[in-house]
């Protein structure tokens, strides 16, 4: 049985207009938005 591997696409960027587009053409491409926080941590 073939292993399956899964890819991932990292956006990062300011929370403004252009980073909701971004996200929303990946959508649209059929990308799966999945977030994680991480708490305790500081950019």
């Amino acid at each position: 049985m073939a292993r399956q591997t899964t890819l991932y696409r990292y956006l990062t960027g300011p929370d403004d207009a252009a980073f909701c587009h971004r996200v929303s053409e990946a959508l649209s491409q059929g990308w799966v938005l999945e977030s994680r926080i991480v708490s305790g941590r500081t950019a």
